[in-house]
């Protein structure tokens, strides 16, 4: 007989609040959670513009001291990153961008222009640039110690390139990890989006990078690059930036599953996903997997639930039970609807109700706590504002 998941949600709670006054696109937003080692959870989230010229700043914090069921807010603090088996705590880190001259900075080839968020980027070479432009950058604390010490790792993955934001200040950014995990081997996986050129184009590609060592050194498992080619459930698929914002989970029976957005600046795009029975060495082909979908969020717990968020318009949740993942036949569970269920104007715009990031972190065999953003919760006075919320869930398995 099959199995499935069901979750139950836990009311939501108020992270952070914002001023009314606060609706541009940026601040409020993109929240991440974790647990600190003295117990308490600790959240994170974006309070600056949605721009490059945002990395190397900091976020908001709050913390909760029960588990989820209150927060405060956090002055100064620090996110604390993955706990590693060596007893190493380890963050990656988004440095401030290099300004450049393009008369004199750039390298005098580039290998081609492409769309970017709305706007035209430059692609180069990553090894045409001085060294000191380059690298990933990463803050470790080892196991005894409170300080934090910045470390540099140059890592060679095949085809990846680097933008220039010549429309945006000028800016050189420095690439990074965009999520770590750490498998069950302990294994610990670095999860990178960025720019490739690859048979004569310039698009985004998922890429995965691997450390045996806690991170001291780094070695480029696999990438997987969008196909290009014509699927019924996109009909803007060739113009598409490529796959970006991938997470992975390591599934029960062993293998690894990734999904990826597609969406852009221009059409909304499906969420793809694709399979691993070698340890990230391959993957299956990309398939269109729901038609929406920005920054999935995938995380296997230890009773065998596999649950997913992902959304735009709105944030939704799905859960299976099935080991190998395949199988997501499963109710899709509304946390934010962008159709303003209950308000008085039922029809937000895209990006108007949530910015559709989330993140999990299990809480237990059985349970998870999802941090994301609602635009119109209102505040003491009435008033929409947009808003950092929490909330409990449970996954169960039933006959």
């Amino acid at each position: 007989m099959m199995k499935h998941a069901t979750l139950k949600l836990g009311a939501p709670v108020v992270i952070a609040q914002a001023d009314p006054s606060i609706r541009d696109w940026g601040p409020y937003q993109f929240p991440f959670v974790e647990r600190l080692p003295d117990g308490r959870l600790h959240c994170f989230y974006h309070i600056e513009e949605d721009s490059a010229r945002a990395y190397g700043k900091d976020n908001g914090h709050a913390v909760s001291e029960d588990g989820g069921q209150s927060w405060k807010p956090l002055e100064g603090g620090e996110w604390n990153g993955v706990l590693l088996p060596n007893g190493d705590h380890l963050r990656s880190i988004s440095k401030k961008p290099e300004v450049l001259d393009p008369a004199k900075d750039l390298p005098r080839e580039m290998q081609a222009e492409a769309l970017l968020n709305a706007g035209r980027v430059q692609v180069y070479d990553p090894d045409l640039f001085p060294r000191r432009y380059g690298g990933y950058y990463f803050m470790r604390k080892k196991a005894g110690s409170s300080e934090w010490v910045e470390e540099r790792h140059d890592i060679h993955i095949p085809f990846a390139s680097r933008i220039f934001r010549h429309n945006l200040d000028n800016l050189l950014s420095y690439n990074s990890f965009s999520r770590l995990r750490i498998a069950p081997d302990g294994t610990l996986w670095g999860i990178i989006y960025q720019f490739s050129y690859k048979d004569g184009r310039a698009a985004m590609a998922a890429m995965f990078v691997t450390s045996d060592d806690c991170g001291y050194h780094w070695e480029h498992r696999s990438s997987v690059f969008y196909p290009y080619k014509r699927v019924k459930e996109d009909f803007f698929w060739a113009t598409r930036t490529g796959f970006t914002e991938p997470d992975l989970a390591f599934l029960p029976d062993g293998s690894m599953m990734c999904l990826c957005r597609t969406d852009d600046c221009f059409h909304p795009g499906p969420m793809y996903r694709f399979y691993s029975t070698d340890g990230g060495y391959t993957w299956s082909d990309p398939e269109p997997f729901e038609r929406i979908g920005v920054w999935p969020c995938l995380m296997s717990l230890k009773n065998g639930v596999t649950v997913m968020g992902y959304g735009r318009p709105g944030l939704y949740l799905r859960a299976t039970a099935d080991p190998t993942g395949r199988d997501w036949s499963g109710d899709r569970i509304t946390i934010v609807d962008p159709n303003g269920a209950g308000e008085e104007d039922c029809s937000y715009g895209i990006g108007e109700d949530t910015c559709s990031y989330c993140d999990i972190l299990p809480m237990g065999d059985d349970k998870f706590y999802l941090v994301y953003s609602d635009f119109h919760v209102k505040n003491a006075d009435g008033k929409p504002c947009k808003t950092i919320l929490g909330r409990l869930i449970t996954a169960e398995i039933t006959e």
